[in-house]
């Protein structure tokens, strides 16, 4: 499951309802969902709470977005 999936599924229907519910803005909400960037590990616990997640399924989602990242980045310059 990606962040934009638990998003939607927390009830948060749009990335600036999350944004504000964590005290974030909605470009770095955007950033996240895209895998451009992960939160500060102070932030992870809050984020967590707000989506109803525990703490290790959060880390996955941002581990798996990662690898998706490097794996288009590693076939984009082939």
């Amino acid at each position: 499951m990606n962040l934009k999936e638990l998003r939607v599924k927390s009830g948060y229907c749009t990335q600036k309802d999350f944004a504000k519910a964590i005290g974030n803005n909605v470009s770095t909400v955007s950033m996240w969902e895209t895998g451009n960037s992960s939160p500060r590990i102070k932030d992870i616990p809050k984020i967590a709470e707000a989506l109803r997640v525990p703490v290790e399924i959060l880390i996955k989602c941002f581990i798996e977005n990662e690898k998706l990242r490097e794996s288009y980045e590693k076939h984009r310059k082939e």
